[in-house]
């Protein structure tokens, strides 16, 4: 198995790739800005141009080899052919080849490709709900401290807090959702499960649909990612074991996952 390759047709030279890079917005895929570079006189379409295969973070993984071979690799054209995306046929990049340095644990699920992804919990409902992102602590306007998502984190915690008020209605947890939130739209639910996924691995629009990771039926990988991403699986593991220990205790105990936290918001 081995990560991902890429391919530019413009004749590059290694000093000009990082701003080819980020006018492709192809910078999420370059961890560090380091990559193996490879000029090459015809690539996928035909034309020259550079072979560019990005290192690798984590521990076990394996990056592209990096050079050209129609024969016995895959490739897909992305933006109209703005550049390619490949891969070694029968060693599609696995999980570990795009994850990142540090990751943000949480629940793994299996997606289309039949691999486990570890999507992270964005939110913690216990003992109240609050965002389990990197946190600053700041000060209130009476000078006392709060916690507040780092600025990387901020986009990244109000989508989860959009899931949430979904999920808690479509899961019996409506008390603790706005009742004003409108519904996710296709595309958004997909954008959001891919930006929860890009939390912990390199991955964009494009190798997420090269690589076939979502479903979207009802029982589909989005919204078991969506899910994850919100912490339901534990919430609902919470919420069993409150319900078998007031069985056993012969009274009620109040769930305490529904309540806001003063700290960061989730």
């Amino acid at each position: 198995m081995a990560g991902l390759m890429y391919f530019i047709p413009e004749p590059l030279r290694h000093e000009d790739v990082p701003a080819a890079l980020a006018r492709l917005g192809l910078e999420y895929a370059f961890p560090g800005g380091g990559f193996a570079y490879n000029p090459i006189t015809a690539g996928p379409d035909g034309a020259s141009g550079v072979m560019l295969a990005p290192n690798v973070e984590a521990e076990g993984a394996e990056p592209a080899l990096g050079f050209y071979d129609p024969a016995i690799q895959t490739w897909q054209a992305a933006l109209r052919g703005a550049y390619w995306i490949g891969w070694d046929n029968g060693a599609s990049p696995r999980p570990i080849d795009l994850q990142r340095a540090e990751i943000i644990v949480g629940t793994e699920v299996k997606l289309n490709d039949g691999n486990e992804w570890q999507v992270p919990a964005a939110i913690a409902h216990f003992p109240r709900r609050m965002s389990r992102f990197p946190a600053m602590l700041a000060l209130d306007a009476d000078g006392k401290w709060i916690t507040q998502p780092q600025e990387v984190y901020r986009v990244i915690n109000e989508q989860a807090d959009r899931v949430w008020q979904q999920v808690a209605v479509n899961n019996g947890f409506a008390d603790a959702a706005d009742a004003t939130a409108s519904d996710l739209v296709d595309e958004e639910a997909i954008d959001i499960a891919l930006a929860a996924l890009a939390v912990n691995y390199r991955i964009g629009r494009v190798e997420a649909a090269a690589l076939c990771l979502f479903t979207t039926s009802q029982t589909g990988t989005v919204i078991a990612v969506l899910e994850a991403f919100v912490g339901l699986p534990q919430l609902v593991a919470f919420s069993k074991a409150l319900a078998e220990a007031s069985k056993k205790n012969g009274r009620a105990i109040t769930p305490v996952g529904s309540d806001s936290s003063d700290g960061v918001a989730a």
